[in-house]
């Protein structure tokens, strides 16, 4: 699954249509995508601030105009194995509370969007995963 997680580098894996312009993302994993380094691109719009190889990837977003539009957001994508062969991804995403009533509604929107295009981007991800095992 972490090799999954890692082939986020090169496509979104959600909604193509929406955040990769309707270009499909990559249905075969390429092994070389799971060479992480600090400081590299993920998914366009973040940058790899920590990861341990089978456990975990933190991101941040990158400065410049992701952070003008999307605000400060970091992402931790950790991969648990549950003991009886199966496994468990979860996401954890933190938008600071700041500022008044923009932010804040950027903030709640943000939310509920990436709620919604990160239950697809595990979903297909788990998918090719399973495909491949």
């Amino acid at each position: 699954m972490f090799l999954w997680l890692c082939q986020l580098r090169r496509a979104p894996y959600s909604y193509d249509w929406i955040d990769n312009f309707g270009k499909r993302s990559p249905r075969v994993a390429d092994r070389s995508f799971a060479d992480l380094a600090l400081d590299q691109e993920f998914m366009t719009i973040f940058t790899v601030v920590g990861f341990a190889e089978e456990e975990y990837i933190a991101l941040k977003i990158t400065a410049g105009w992701p952070s003008r539009v999307f605000g400060d957001i970091a992402l931790v994508y950790a991969v648990e194995d549950t003991g009886n062969g199966d496994t468990f991804v979860h996401v954890e995403m933190w938008v600071p509370l700041v500022g008044r009533f923009l932010p804040r509604l950027r903030r709640y929107l943000l939310a509920w969007g990436d709620l919604l295009m990160m239950r697809k981007q595990l979903r297909v991800i788990s998918d090719l995963a399973s495909r491949e095992a």
